[in-house]
């Protein structure tokens, strides 16, 4: 099977560098497909070294623009170079245990499925970026590809997830009975979940971590069937030589 990891980078050139040197150190025999549009021109070299491919544009300010640039660029390279299963990552996300996600992706192919599909919130109808795995020939055959833009969405509905579902609904209707599903754990970021105490007027941000023997940290989606974490605290990142399997 020909692997590849489809990355955008944007604004965190660093970390998108550690992250590639990671997954080349632990997950060699996969491809490292990256597109850059960020404002500057820092680290860029040690990107270059880290990806088997590596596409720069212009600065993109919209961030749904650039995720959906991204996918669309680094998913023609992996058709243009035969890889048979791409996974999207954001720069801030790896796997945790290669024999996993490598049992993963052979389940993920041999099960025919177009794509793999999670919500992105418990309730939501909007797919999740941190769970986005193509057959690629399936993906491209079915004209997922190019990603097209929703017109007139705006506020709280103008993001990549809610363009990509909508563009979804449209080129290819029937995407949900070609998808594989998966589960993940999520944890926000921000104060998307909060607890109401007692008094019912003060809110405290509802945070979980992870944690071992010692050091414990923060993250914002785990997926256990891929062992795909996204995190940014830097405790995860410091420590993930240590604890990768």
């Amino acid at each position: 099977m020909r692997h590849a990891f489809l990355m955008n980078v944007h604004k965190d050139v660093e970390q998108a560098v550690r992250t590639c040197e990671l997954l080349l150190k632990y997950f060699p025999n996969s491809w490292r497909i990256a597109y850059y549009d960020g404002a500057s021109a820092d680290l860029i070299l040690n990107l270059r070294y880290s990806c088997s491919f590596l596409t720069t544009a212009s600065y993109e300010p919209r961030k749904y623009s650039s995720i959906m640039n991204a996918l669309n660029n680094t998913m023609a390279t992996a058709s243009q170079q035969r890889i048979d299963v791409a996974s999207f990552l954001h720069s801030d996300m790896i796997p945790m245990d290669p024999w996993t996600f490598e049992r993963f992706l052979d389940r993920f192919l041999r099960s025919g499925k177009m794509m793999s599909a999670c919500a992105m919130w418990p309730g939501s109808n909007l797919l999740d970026f941190c769970n986005l795995h193509f057959n690629v020939r399936a993906a491209m055959d079915a004209g997922l590809f190019l990603i097209q833009p929703t017109d007139g969405l705006e506020g709280n509905q103008d993001f990549n997830e809610s363009h990509f579902t909508r563009h979804l609904h449209r080129v290819f209707p029937k995407w949900r009975d070609e998808s594989y599903e998966l589960r993940s754990v999520v944890v926000p970021f921000t104060d998307q979940y909060k607890q109401v105490k007692d008094d019912g007027v003060q809110e405290v941000i509802a945070v979980k971590q992870t944690h071992g023997l010692e050091e414990s940290f923060t993250f914002h989606n785990y997926t256990p069937e891929t062992s795909v974490v996204r995190s940014n605290d830097q405790v995860f990142w410091g420590g993930y030589e240590r604890m990768v399997r």
